[in-house]
């Protein structure tokens, strides 16, 4: 590349910017700093890149003075993985998920108790960059993530249910006595709270920033909203009372259950936890069918309803 068109850096920050601590930054300038790194991206990995988009509060145009800007690219399988990207520049912070095509698709049709949290990345992604060969790549794999199989949906909300059960014992151990850390705990009971409500109305929840309030507009069991409600207010005392209010919400429960047509006997059998366990391997990706149709992974995600992991990660 000659001097007049220099060859891309990837722009990094400096000590004293990394001390200063996040500083505010408007959209625009929000963008300029992906559009900097989608060059970069561009040269990096020339032909081999697929797709890079913009997700996140950045994506969705909700971004405050102060957020982060988050991206991913997908690169062709023969390039290999390659190591995610995290890093102060300037006034604010960027990070890039990169992944393969057989690990983007593979990703997308995942399904777990994180999916109302996880799969935004897809589902909500604003595309900046397809390779012509293959357009549309985005928009298949946001389709692919927001499919969600009955089968792996109740699973999913079995595994919040029983995260919410552990959550809840810890609770009432502090209530017993002596009073432990009982606001850290109350969120560790909400947060898959949330996402169990947010499996059951199949939502992706946009920014973790606002949470609370967009999981309180769902509808779920009884006592959930006041729950969250006084969590958001950050009125966690007397310790007792949001014990109380966690114990309210699992008593609704079961009426909410039955409401819904929910059944949680799923919880009380045995599932191995797949943590730690090697995946099965996944057959090679058939690049004319990616190209021209949704991702191939899709329908081994359809036959095989299980708790999915993400391979290779």
């Amino acid at each position: 590349m000659d001097d007049a068109n220099p060859r891309p850096f990837l722009p990094h920050g400096a000590l004293p910017d990394l001390f200063a601590g996040p500083q505010e930054l408007n959209h625009d300038e929000r963008r300029a700093m992906a559009d900097a790194v989608l060059s970069w991206l561009k040269s990096e990995h020339g032909d081999d890149l697929v797709a890079v988009a913009l997700f996140g509060s950045t994506a969705s145009k909700t971004d405050g003075p102060f957020s982060d800007v988050d991206m991913w690219a997908v690169v062709e399988d023969r390039a290999g993985a390659r190591p995610n990207l995290e890093w102060i520049w300037g006034p604010g912070k960027l990070e890039v998920e990169r992944m393969t095509v057989t690990e983007a698709i593979t990703r997308a049709a995942e399904v777990n108790g994180r999916w109302p949290l996880d799969q935004g990345r897809f589902v909500l992604a604003l595309p900046l960059w397809e390779a012509p060969r293959q357009r549309g790549f985005v928009d298949r794999l946001r389709a692919s993530a927001a499919d969600l199989p009955e089968a792996a949906r109740r699973e999913a909300i079995a595994e919040c249910v029983l995260e919410m059960y552990e959550a809840l014992g810890k609770l009432r151990t502090c209530r017993a006595g002596p009073i432990g850390d009982v606001a850290r705990i109350a969120f560790e009971f909400a947060d898959p709270l949330m996402r169990m409500v947010g499996l059951q109305h199949r939502h992706v929840f946009a920014a973790t920033r606002r949470l609370l309030a967009e999981a309180h507009r769902l509808d779920g069991p009884e006592g959930y909203r006041p729950l969250l409600e006084r969590l958001a207010s950050g009125a966690l005392r007397p310790p007792e009372q949001i014990v109380g209010l966690a114990d309210a919400c699992w008593a609704g429960l079961p009426a909410w259950a039955e409401r819904v047509g929910l059944d949680l006997s799923l919880c009380l059998r045995p599932t191995p936890d797949p943590t730690g366990v090697a995946p099965p391997a996944e057959p090679p990706v058939d690049r004319i069918q990616v190209a021209e149709g949704p991702p191939p992974l899709r329908r081994a995600v359809r036959e095989a309803p299980r708790r999915r992991r993400v391979f290779g990660r």
